[in-house]
């Protein structure tokens, strides 16, 4: 399709539309295409704006495909005073000039996701928390991609973005900050956890290096309805007491990332195992040592997981005992899709990748790549079970 024809629809078909979400991943020739396709005649209530990440022969001066500029999103959020939900996704070129336009455009602002948005600091958001008092969810996720050359000298951000939002921001929920110059700290969680109390519900904080324990600890004393929980952090150790805390304070929890758990004793996991968590989907742990007879009580008191993310490079459990366990409980637990078991000494056969294969019938399997399955068995295993999806580590 090109560029006119794809214009022609969009105005056709768009025109009047409140909610909306443009994918302009594979647009490289669309020259400007959010100013001609986001028109004056459009006011927003939704809109997700995705664009492809730039290819080496895109950073010249001469070919910048500048799809979504901060005029467009000042074009944008000054006609649509009634936008509450705003997606960013890898729009390269915006600053934080796109979000003043935000703070001072989009007043009914609940939801604000920024992927790979990487020329903003916490001014800017400090700005958003400011003009967007109604923001209930604030996601930032920045990749590793994007912090190539020529993409340097980004601002950190820290601790002040989350005083503004806990402080200017009432009904604030769901915070999201993935990926590097993520600044943040324990003091600036535990401000937040304090004030935000029981509507917290969502905290994510990856590639991190100042979250501890204490941050956990916060959470646990002020916030009793978070039902989601990923922190990554090389100063945050999880150990027996913080994961009894977890396992108490949340038994709701629908997402659980957990990683550095080496210190976790088998008789705290044996615990955290056999308790049920009745809304558990996602569960991530690293270094989390499950036996035969702790996965078997996970599945079981746990019957509404989809993803099952586990690391482990010094486990306990035999393939056999693995795959017994889980065609065992297959009839249980029939809503697992994603099963990514990283364990360095479990190596499964075909024929045991095709038991599993069987019992879940949509299964992405990834695992650590052993010398008993082969390339070939691979794609033998594709082929005769097409939802099947196996990636080895």
């Amino acid at each position: 399709m090109n560029k006119n024809m794809a214009l022609s629809l969009l105005r056709k078909y768009c025109q009047g539309a409140t909610n909306v979400d443009i994918d302009l991943t594979d647009a490289e020739d669309f020259q400007n295409v959010n100013s001609k396709v986001l028109h004056d005649g459009c006011k927003y209530r939704s809109l997700k704006i995705r664009e492809g990440y730039r290819s080496e022969s895109m950073l010249n001066d001469t070919c910048k495909p500048l799809y979504t500029t901060d005029t467009s999103v000042s074009d944008i959020t000054a006609n649509s005073k009634c936008l509450k939900t705003l997606h960013l996704l890898n729009c390269s070129e915006l600053t934080n000039a796109a979000l003043s336009a935000i703070a001072i455009n989009a007043k009914m602002l609940e939801e604000l996701v920024l992927e790979d948005v990487y020329h903003l600091n916490n001014s800017g958001l400090i700005e958003v928390a400011q003009g967007c008092p109604a923001l209930r969810t604030l996601a930032v996720k920045l990749s590793k991609q994007s912090f190539e050359e020529p993409f340097v000298g980004v601002s950190p951000i820290g601790d002040s973005t989350l005083q503004a939002i806990a402080e200017l921001c009432k009904d604030f929920e769901s915070l999201t900050l993935n990926g590097p110059y993520i600044d943040v700290s324990d003091d600036g969680m535990d401000n937040l956890a304090e004030k935000c109390g029981s509507k917290l519900k969502c905290v994510q904080i990856e590639s991190n290096d100042k979250i501890t324990s204490k941050t956990v600890e916060s959470l646990a004393a002020h916030c009793n309805n978070v039902a989601a929980l990923a922190l990554q952090s090389i100063m945050l150790k999880i150990t027996d007491s913080l994961l009894h805390k977890i396992n108490t304070t949340w038994p709701n929890i629908k997402v659980l990332h957990l990683w550095n758990c080496d210190d976790i004793s088998q008789n705290a996991i044996d615990a955290f195992a056999s308790t049920e968590h009745s809304e558990l989907e996602e569960l991530m742990v690293t270094n989390f040592n499950l036996n035969g007879a702790a996965l078997e009580q996970l599945f079981l008191q746990n019957p509404k997981i989809q993803t099952l993310f586990i690391q482990n490079h010094t486990n306990s459990i035999s393939s056999d005992s693995f795959t017994k366990t889980l065609v065992g409980l297959a009839d249980k637990n029939s809503s697992l899709i994603n099963l990514d078991i990283l364990f360095s000494k479990l190596s499964l056969t075909k024929e045991q990748m095709q038991e599993l294969a069987t019992a879940y019938k949509r299964i992405n399997l990834s695992l650590c790549k052993g010398s008993i399955v082969t390339h070939t068995d691979i794609i033998d295993l594709k082929k005769q079970f097409p939802k099947l999806n196996i990636s080895c580590w």
